[in-house]
């Protein structure tokens, strides 16, 4: 599922995007001119045409540049990706991948058509989407031979991150941890000593910032009332969304919408 796409010519040194957690898998590619990543550390590394760059969820980071940088982007969020892509990414925390100027030219022609059905609302969507994911993904994965063999990542990875991925893809219907862990096939407390044993830190407790990020993103990208962000996240109301998003952030939905705001493309 498309969560946002967007193209043309950005100036990230004078309009910088700043370092967050996505809500969704973000696939970007740069047709020409420069900027500079952003890391969640604040380091940077330099961007350059013809590369193509993945980033997890999980992985914060933004997109700054010298005044006078310009580059020219194609961008598409999916909720979730396919593996070997997403172990992969998951551990590396993002893949990048310089192209050839006719895989660019692919890549265009395809994102080109899925963005088409999206605005003509076209029942091939779902079809045209998944094939522009499945490209992108091969586009950016090594070759074949240079992938790791055997398990990418540890049984209790595993289960950890597919608990993540299932509540991210539910949390609008306001699942408890015990649905997650039927849907990992794990008993609730067993989940909780896997989580505390992976990411240090109960699954409610992640959870919770999980939805205070998701919520994040659509203050930031959208114009929905409280109460649709709050549905959106799994809260049980727009009051109960304000007090803990205000217990966990320090403000108020209202307030951070006001300050963080998306400004228009140029």
């Amino acid at each position: 599922m498309i969560l946002y796409w967007n193209q043309g010519k950005r100036w990230y040194g004078k309009i910088p995007v700043p370092v967050y957690r996505r809500v969704g898998w973000e696939f970007q590619f740069f047709l020409s001119g420069s900027c500079l990543l952003i890391k969640g550390d604040g380091s940077t590394e330099p961007v350059n045409k013809g590369t193509l760059w993945v980033f997890p969820p999980s992985v914060a980071h933004g997109w700054g540049g010298d005044a006078n940088s310009e580059c020219e982007i194609r961008v598409v969020h999916f909720s979730r990706v396919r593996e070997p892509l997403g172990e992969l990414c998951t551990r590396m925390g993002m893949l990048c991948r310089e192209l050839t100027d006719e895989q660019m030219g692919f890549l265009e022609e395809i994102f080109q058509k899925t963005v088409n059905a999206y605005k003509e609302r076209s029942v091939l969507l779902d079809l045209h989407a998944e094939r522009l994911l499945i490209e992108l993904s091969l586009a950016v994965l090594p070759e074949e031979r240079n992938l790791p063999r055997g398990e990418l990542l540890a049984w209790e990875e595993r289960i950890v991150g597919g608990a993540i991925s299932y509540f991210r893809d539910h949390m609008h219907e306001g699942i408890s941890i015990e649905d997650v862990a039927k849907a990992v096939f794990v008993s609730p407390s067993h989940l909780r000593r896997l989580f505390h044993a992976v990411k240090g830190a109960s699954p409610r407790r992640w959870f919770q910032e999980e939805r205070i990020q998701r919520a994040e993103e659509m203050l930031r990208e959208t114009t929905y009332t409280i109460e649709r962000i709050a549905e959106s996240c799994g809260f049980d109301s727009g009051g109960s969304f304000i007090r803990a998003f205000r217990s966990i952030r320090g403000v108020t939905p209202k307030v951070f919408r006001e300050k963080h705001r998306r400004k228009p493309d140029i």
